[in-house]
């Protein structure tokens, strides 16, 4: 009888062979970078093996989906053709596989990051590759990769002569090319599941290996040729270039200095302690037009209004981006949008962008973060873990409550939030991300109210996630740490609402900023900033007021600081938005135009001129990094 499961003894064959290598350079990475994680325990150290598996999968399906091809393809050949095909792709695959591992091992020393796009390009120059790596250690490498590749293909053609070969002499039966199609086929469709990581809603992200404080552990368990090649995919079309380059670079740094650089750093000083607890809502596409407060309707966020009027309300800042990731990354890092890339979505680019939580448990404090759905999305998991928040919570830890499509609803994590806090050593930093104002809007039953517009499941979540900020704050009063609390609300990213502002305009931009809480001073409650600003500006803001050093955040500004450059900036999918004292325009690169043109300076050339520069530097630095 022919060997029924030929094709799928190869397969099987394959995939415990490529994880076997796999884990093999994984093992030798830890082994030579131990001192990275020294202070580490051996089942911290071994975790990354479990946390690895994830992407390992999603690998593996990228290996394994043209291996089914090849194999449907090789029904029709002799058993001898395809198993040299089949040893061809192992072999050709393996020896791909193998050289990233090598020249991540050995790079990783110099760089501490992953291969990325930027190494992939380093290597595809020979000679620039001899001159730094060295001669010896170039020669040294290739002859790692042939020796491993050729000691490891003689193994797997004696597993496959032990366990898999068939009986040459039999031809294969009508009955088996069927059965053995439906097996294929079958592990086709399981190779494309196991290449986004599953059936749900978000394809698999770097970020689910992230488990460590200790970022070697985490760039162990990401697979490195899955890593490299996401990279390039993400950054293909920027590999060698700024698309944004219209000026000579010395000229664009100089004008975006200018915008940054003040005489003084003597603005308000409005808290009345400089080691308050600190509680973040970051609210899920909060539009201004929501927020009475920042210039939009009544009604929609009562809540917020009532906070608003006791603190500081800064009512003329705009989103960066229009994704969490983007909003997250101006917020937390103070590092603005770029159009068609995000740098949360880059792990090698994390250790040249700030971020808050960093700087606050440097200075002593506690920092959670707490989210209701998944924080695989855009590699936000990655970013956070990277800068070593203490405690993460996220849609996997809400065994027991009402969930929606996206995770566990506001009321169930602001709950959380709350006990958890109770009990948080102080100071702290404690970060929630809410969920319920993200489509489908599928909010606990809830008083919902006919609006007559097409956004009324927007405006009715927007009712909801208010609700939840403000029973949190009223439970929030009763507790000691409440008195010694700064709370700041910051939109992640605006929101086309019922007033329909033009795509990428100033006010579908426009979003809600304020303070709040009884840390601030009394003389300065109730009072409006109207400086011109964005989320990047928020993290330069709160360290200035607690005297902790922050010129590393470059792309912010002190909001509290009159004399700060009175401007915005806010990225679109072709080009970017512009706003100062006088001006309000979009440029777009694409068509070389100017959009929504109010530009009112006398000279509207040099207004473009410094627009561009700041554009082109922000990318350089993106690209640099």
């Amino acid at each position: 009888m022919y060997n029924t499961f030929f094709r799928g003894k190869l397969i099987l064959l394959a995939v415990a062979f490529w994880l076997g290598i796999m884990e093999f350079f994984r093992l030798i990475f830890l082994y030579i970078y131990a001192a990275d994680f020294a202070k580490a325990s051996l089942a911290h150290t071994l975790y990354s093996l479990v946390m690895a598996v994830h992407i390992d999968v999603s690998t593996l399906g990228y290996f394994c989906l043209p291996l089914c091809i090849m194999l449907l393809v090789s029904l029709f050949l002799s058993s001898k053709t395809t198993l040299l095909m089949v040893k061809w792709y192992v072999g050709i695959i393996t020896a791909i596989y193998s050289f990233v591992c090598i020249a991540e091992t050995q790079l990783y020393a110099d760089w501490g990051t992953k291969l990325n796009y930027k190494a992939a390009m380093y290597i595809l120059q020979p000679q620039e590759v001899l001159l730094t790596a060295g001669y010896i250690n170039v020669t040294l490498g290739l002859l790692a990769v042939i020796g491993f590749v050729t000691l490891t293909m003689y193994v797997f053609n004696i597993l496959v002569t032990k366990f898999v070969l068939p009986p040459a002499s039999i031809k294969p039966t009508t009955k088996y090319k069927i059965t053995s199609s439906t097996m294929l086929i079958l592990a086709t469709g399981i190779s494309i599941v196991a290449i986004r990581g599953g059936v749900q809603e978000i394809p698999i992200q770097s970020g689910i290996s992230y488990y460590s404080s200790y970022n070697t552990l985490n760039n162990a368990a990401v697979n490195p040729l899955w890593n490299v090649v996401h990279s390039i995919i993400e950054n293909h079309t920027y590999l060698n270039t700024n698309p944004y380059e219209v000026m000579p670079n010395a000229e664009a740094e100089r004008l975006v200095t200018q915008l940054y650089t003040t005489h003084t750093d003597s603005g308000l000083q409005v808290l009345t302690t400089t080691r308050p607890n600190i509680v973040l809502f970051l609210l899920e596409s909060m539009s201004a037009d929501v927020v009475l407060a920042c210039g939009g309707d009544s009604g929609y966020t009562p809540n917020l209004q009532r906070l608003m009027q006791q603190g500081i309300t800064f009512n003329n800042i705009y989103a960066t981006g229009a994704r969490s990731d983007e909003g997250i990354a101006g917020a937390l890092g103070g590092f603005p949008d770029q159009p068609e890339t995000s740098i949360i979505t880059q792990p090698s680019k994390y250790p040249h962008v700030p971020c808050i939580a960093k700087d606050l448990k440097a200075q002593g404090y506690y920092t959670a973060f707490y989210f209701g759905g998944q924080l695989e999305y855009e590699n936000i998991k990655s970013y956070l873990v990277y800068n070593g928040f203490d405690k993460l919570v996220e849609v996997d830890d809400f065994d027991n409550v009402p969930q929606g499509k996206l995770g566990a609803h506001d009321e169930y994590v602001t709950a959380r939030m709350l006990t958890d806090v109770n009990s948080m050593k102080q100071p702290f930093l404690s970060c929630l991300f809410t969920t319920s104002t993200h489509p489908p809007y599928d909010i606990p039953p809830f008083h919902t109210i006919k609006y007559g517009t097409d956004y009324d499941e927007y405006l009715n979540a927007v009712r909801y996630s208010d609700s939840c900020i403000g029973n949190f704050i009223t439970q929030a009063q009763t507790q000691a740490w409440y008195a010694n609390t700064l709370f700041i609300i910051v939109a992640d990213h605006s929101k086309r609402t019922h007033k329909q502002h033009p795509w990428e305009s100033p006010a579908d931009k426009h979003i809600p900023l304020a303070m709040f809480g009884n840390v601030i001073n009394k003389k300065y409650r109730g009072t409006v900033i109207t400086q011109l600003g964005s989320q990047t500006d928020l993290s330069k803001t709160l360290l200035t007021q607690l005297n902790i050093n922050n010129t590393h955040y470059t792309w912010g500004k002190n909001l509290l600081n009159p004399r700060s450059t009175n401007f915005a900036f806010y990225s679109g999918t072709s080009g970017y938005g512009w706003l100062s004292t006088k001006d309000t325009f979009n440029y777009n690169y694409s068509t070389k135009t100017i959009t929504t043109n109010k530009i009112h300076s006398t000279n509207k050339d040099s207004v473009l001129h410094t627009s561009q520069a700041y554009m082109q530097v922000l990318f350089k630095r993106y690209l640099e990094y």
